[in-house]
């Protein structure tokens, strides 16, 4: 695999184009799942009430990745149009843009969410040792929401420009860092969801800083720079109109979910059982 270059992508053999651009991206889609699957592994071997709390609050993850990879989506498809048309200078001013709306977002989220974490988890029926787990993982996972989306940002300028193997490759290296800290985070110094979510943020750290200096990186076509920066209301508008259909139709399973926590809810209560978790 390779980068597909701009005359490759416009007067290129298509499905040579197609598969270069879009095996790579499949495989980052199934790398994006391991972080999950990682630390549910590892604290599967503590116990249930572990399992429990970061299964409860999973949709709540998933639901922030969705509008991360919405933004990606907008980033790819509009800095791929100006690229097309040879407006470089539009396509790192719509990059501007982007990362501006995904910074600002992504960090009132995240504070918003850590605020709430008691409240989510209560909301969605936990109780005793399963919400104190819930609410612990989430309140720290959610710090990364900023690396993740810089990440994103990465990933779309790439993506746009017909390389979607060097983010492949970076999604593979913050896997590797979670999964040699997730054991050494849980069960060696027996931290617990904590631990877990702990590796998590610290595995995108490094590949977030790696990313916004790429970006950064003035050798590279598309790249962030606020010199002379103005917002331009189209350019916003863009943005939703691309970026918000791909938040919201990935995340209908998530609030799939959360209904079907509310009723489990209610049945319990309606038998009289309550909702409870033991090991």
């Amino acid at each position: 695999m390779k980068k597909v270059d701009r005359e490759q992508i416009l007067n290129g053999n298509l499905w040579t184009v197609i598969l270069g651009l879009a095996v790579p991206i499949v495989i980052n889609s199934f790398i994006q799942s391991m972080y999950n699957l990682t630390d549910t592994y590892w604290l599967g071997r503590l116990g249930t009430n572990e399992m429990a709390g970061i299964t409860l609050v999973s949709p709540v993850q998933n639901l922030i990745l969705n509008f991360g990879t919405g933004i990606t989506t907008a980033g790819s498809v509009l800095i791929s149009q100006y690229l097309g048309a040879k407006q470089d200078d539009d396509a790192r001013d719509m990059l501007s843009h982007i990362f501006l709306c995904a910074m600002v977002f992504s960090i009132g989220c995240a504070a918003a969410v850590r605020i709430c974490a008691g409240g989510i988890c209560g909301w969605l029926g936990a109780e005793e040792e399963v919400f104190y787990n819930g609410k612990t993982y989430l309140e720290i996972v959610v710090l990364d929401m900023p690396f993740l989306y810089t990440i994103n940002m990465y990933t779309a300028v790439r993506q746009s420009q017909g390389d979607t193997v060097r983010p492949m490759a970076l999604n593979v290296t913050g896997v590797v860092i979670n999964m040699l800290l997730d054991p050494l985070l849980i069960i060696v110094l027996q931290m617990g969801t904590a631990g877990a979510a702990l590796a998590t943020v610290a595995s995108k750290i490094p590949c977030a800083v790696f990313a916004f200096v790429a970006i950064r990186s003035k050798k590279e076509t598309v790249r962030l720079s606020y010199r002379d920066f103005h917002f331009h209301k189209q350019k916003l508008i863009n943005i939703a109109k691309v970026g918000l259909p791909t938040a919201i139709g990935g995340s209908t399973m998530q609030f799939g979910f959360f209904a079907g926590y509310q009723e489990c809810q209610s049945v319990w209560r309606y038998s009289g059982g309550g909702l409870r978790y033991r090991k």
